[in-house]
């Protein structure tokens, strides 16, 4: 009879064990990998359909620098001492941008109104059909995109894991520098940067990263979350 050659249980078991020890290592590594690029496309996707949501509505209401002039009366920057904000954080302001602005030019699920955490300042929670949710704050200038919308209501949500800033100031005035363009100026939603920092940047990815110019460092990045980013990503 001839000897048939067969695995041992020991054998067997070392080898599955190996496998999972290689698993263990490499499953984390390939979850990040997507939890990046889901977050990276829809930031992308976020900046591209709200900018063409802008431009659309300037065809219809004309230069977007403009805008609040029309919205003066429930939009007034001057903060009310009772309350420690502008109105320019209300509901009615919110509203009022939105329905002029952005209603019928951006694709949405639903909107309802919220309170921001940290300050308990007026919020208007937009949610977008492919599941991402963007804070709308200060009379349409402020946006907080979450690239998870139920993270919209997470206490804990973190800055630059959980969501990213951008800024909608079309009549800023900085300056443009290191062949960058000025962040805002006559731009429609663009990636967060604090102005005070703009003449400190040396104009690279990681001097962004370390103002937290998460959104900006990203997109300098092309829509690449940086190998030295701070933080990991989830989705």
């Amino acid at each position: 009879m001839k000897k048939r050659n067969a695995f041992t249980l020991a054998e067997v078991l070392i080898t599955l064990g190996i496998i999972g020890v290689v698993a263990a290592m490499t499953l984390p590594v390939l979850i990040q990998k997507n939890n990046n690029r889901v977050v990276e496309t829809r930031l992308k996707v976020f900046y591209t359909t709200i900018n063409q949501a802008i431009r659309m509505s300037e065809a219809v209401n004309g230069d977007k620098k403009y805008w609040w002039d029309s919205l003066s009366d429930v939009c007034d920057p001057t903060v009310d001492p009772d309350k420690g904000y502008s109105t320019m954080y209300s509901e009615k302001c919110l509203m009022a941008f939105y329905d002029k602005y952005l209603n019928g030019y951006l694709k949405v699920l639903k909107i309802e109104p919220g309170i921001q955490f940290s300050d308990k300042r007026p919020i208007l929670l937009i949610y977008l059909p492919n599941g991402s949710g963007i804070w709308l704050g200060y009379g349409g200038h402020d946006y907080h995109f979450f690239p998870y919308a139920l993270d919209m209501k997470n206490e804990k949500a973190v800055y630059g894991r959980d969501y990213f800033m951008f800024g909608f100031y079309p009549t800023s005035i900085s300056p443009a520098r290191c062949n960058v363009s000025a962040p805002y100026t006559n731009k429609g939603v663009e990636p967060y940067i604090y102005s005070q920092n703009w003449d400190k940047w040396d104009c690279t990815i990681k001097g962004a990263l370390d103002f937290h110019w998460y959104s900006y460092a990203i997109r300098m990045n092309d829509w690449k979350i940086p190998d030295d980013y701070p933080y990991k990503v989830k989705y």
